[in-house]
């Protein structure tokens, strides 16, 4: 489970640094990929283990 979280706040860092130069460069699949990477990353953080 350690490692889901460990790969989701690095989906969320990502994400968010690629929304960052998706909007200064106005690349309109980065913004898209940005936010399903910062949406991913988030489901992915709050996963609770079902066992």
């Amino acid at each position: 489970m350690d490692s889901v979280r460990k790969g989701s706040m690095l989906a969320l860092i990502f994400g968010i640094i690629g929304l960052i130069f998706g909007v200064w460069g106005m690349m309109f699949l980065m913004i898209i990929g940005s936010i399903l990477a910062l949406v991913g990353g988030y489901m992915g953080y709050t996963l609770q283990p079902t066992s």
